[in-house]
């Protein structure tokens, strides 16, 4: 009998041994349904594939109710796949292979952005509607937003995600309802010319707009008046505005090809302009943590600019050909997404400006907008081809490394499973790895893979064996987190797990005073991870202290280990290699020293 070849490819998966016996043991005609084939070898699609290595053809199978999380599918064919209801959080696939596209508008998309919950898109195209979609699926939501007798140039949400402001070349601001797509009170005057850019401050109080008029205009987001006097500074149209995060300034590009601040209070520009491009500056953003400022423009350049010395960064990024109509930060601020007149959209690393990976191709017209999603995973892209696109990238992987998983301890791997299964945890795309100093490799080993596998951080969680932990490996660890930034090691101790205050050496750890499988500890865990995960600009080398949970009133922990309590922990650490090396060998003649 003939074993089916998409069976075959199967048995390459990272299963378990039962599992791959079974789908040795299956005989059938050549098939192109995956699912039939999960069915058959008794697998569970919620459990068996998260964090596995896949080499599969899924053909046109529907993969709906299938959770794929933290799975290495790089060498799968998803083409075909029915996508819709599958959980992919983590799955690592070629950046830019998955993206889903949005039709309904009938001529040319200018702008695109997501709701500030990442559950919404809403673009403004030249057929002078304003379109909302759901994000996840790419159906519209509801009619279009109609009302403005121009193309529509610009669109933002508010940050509370209850309002859409618009601009269009009519030279009207329009505000929305975002629930109801209902406009909200009359359209807000003053430009004497189309409206190019419009952008909400931080704090949802004010919009700002610039115009063909070679003017910004601030107005007062809840009742529509203008604030102040027009800002007056840029030779030519205003061709981009946007809000530092902190509300405190605001950067405008313009067709005289500077860049300007300007102070958001009292309209007063800041200092000289910005050369950003020999010609015009078509797009500007700051920075997600207000340090920099990129800008695109004519001659297929971005550049780079430091928001507080006003200084470039680095010479200009090449990759484009032509115009770079748009550019955003990632909301790590550690990445730069551009799109031009060429077609593409590229990815860059901030800190360096180098390019990261292939340009993103889909779209079959110049590419007008493009904006990260708020949890960094997804871009939306709008252009000429009347098309909305969201991409689909590879998010960044946590790993907690659980040492040693005791078969006598079953409430460990109930409440470890838990963990694992916590909405916190898989929306931050939060997965397991076993760390047992009898089997896996030594700590700075399992650094060096993670950072090779894009793993941003190593949370620890553990036994007593984790209270062991070779200095030498810390220190090997830390030292290439020191040199590449990540992956971040991250030890969580309990008070079941280590008898005294962790060492000095780490710098960044949790420290739980409660045993684990205590529920305000379980509680404590997840809030320690989520924290570390959302908050990543503070490095280990900058945290001194641990995060002491004894109760919400207490200050944190800051006293390091004493000469004595470190003298003890490193005795302790001597004894469990011994007793470690006599359980491999056999030979526990000696182990009435040990008790």
């Amino acid at each position: 009998m003939k074993t089916d070849p998409k069976l075959r490819n199967a048995i390459e998966m990272c299963l378990p041994a039962a599992a791959r016996r079974r789908i040795e043991d299956l005989t059938a005609e050549p098939s192109d349904d995956f699912v039939a084939m999960v069915r058959a070898a008794g697998l569970d699609p919620k459990t068996s594939f998260r964090g596995k290595k896949l080499k599969v053809d899924f053909g046109a199978s529907d993969l709906s109710g299938f959770d794929f999380s933290g799975a290495d599918l790089s060498g799968s064919d998803l083409s075909r796949a029915k996508l819709a209801g599958a959980t992919m959080i983590g799955a690592r696939r070629t950046t830019g292979q998955r993206f889903l596209e949005l039709f309904g508008h009938e001529d040319w998309v200018r702008s695109v952005t997501f709701s500030p919950d990442g559950s919404r898109i809403v673009s403004g195209s030249d057929d002078h509607t304003l379109r909302l979609w759901d994000a996840a699926t790419g159906k519209p939501l509801g009619a279009p937003l109609r009302g403005h007798e121009g193309e529509v140039t610009s669109v933002a949400c508010a940050p509370d995600g209850r309002r859409i402001v618009s601009g269009a070349v009519d030279g009207t601001l329009r505000l929305w309802d975002a629930a109801t797509g209902t406009e909200k009170g009359e359209p807000l005057l003053g430009h004497q010319g189309g409206v190019n850019s419009v952008a909400f401050s931080p704090d949802g109080c004010r919009i700002v707009s610039g115009s063909y008029d070679g003017t910004l205009r601030l107005w007062d987001s809840s009742t529509g008046a203008p604030l102040g006097a027009p800002l007056r500074g840029h030779d030519g149209e205003v061709t981009n505005v946007a809000f530092s995060p902190d509300g405190g300034s605001i950067v405008s590009g313009g067709e005289d090809g500077t860049l300007r601040l300007w102070d958001a209070a009292t309209g007063v520009a800041l200092g000289e302009p910005l050369r950003g491009n020999p010609r015009e500056v078509s797009s500007v953003a700051f920075s997600p943590d207000g340090s920099r400022i990129v800008n695109g423009g004519e001659y297929g350049t971005l550049r780079l600019w430091d928001a507080g010395t006003r200084a470039a960064l680095s010479e200009p990024l090449r990759g484009h050909e032509g115009w770079v109509n748009s550019v955003a930060f990632s909301p790590d601020s550690r990445r730069i997404v551009s799109s031009g007149d060429d077609r593409t959209l590229r990815l860059w690393d901030a800190s360096t400006g180098a390019s990261l990976g292939e340009p993103l191709r889909g779209h079959k017209g110049k590419v007008s907008s493009v904006a990260f999603s708020p949890d960094g995973c997804r871009i939306v892209s709008s252009g000429g081809d009347g098309k909305v696109i969201v991409w689909f990238l590879d998010p960044p992987v946590h790993q907690v490394f659980v040492t040693r998983r005791p078969k006598d301890e079953p409430y460990k791997r109930k409440l470890l499973d838990k963990l694992f299964a916590h909405p916190e945890m898989i929306k931050r795309n939060v997965v397991e790895a076993v760390l047992d100093p009898m089997t896996h490799p030594r700590l700075d080993e399992a650094a060096r893979d993670a950072l090779e596998n894009s793993v941003a951080a190593l949370f620890i969680v553990g036994d007593k064996d984790l209270a062991f932990m070779q200095h030498g490996e810390l220190e090997l660890a830390r030292r290439l987190q020191r040199e590449t930034g990540r992956p971040r090691i991250i030890p969580v101790f309990t008070s079941s797990a280590i008898p005294t205050k962790p060492p000095d050496a780490l710098r960044d750890y949790f420290f739980i005073d409660m045993p684990l499988e205590e529920s305000g500890a379980f509680d404590a865990l997840v809030e320690a991870i989520s924290q570390t995960i959302d908050y990543p600009s503070v490095s280990s080398d900058a945290v001194t202290a641990a995060e002491v949970y004894r109760a919400p009133e207490e200050a944190p922990l800051t006293q390091p280990m004493t000469e004595a309590e470190l003298e003890e922990w490193k005795r302790l650490r001597t004894q469990m290699n011994e007793l470690d090396k006599a359980r491999r060998t056999g030979k526990f003649s000696d182990i009435s020293k040990w008790t």
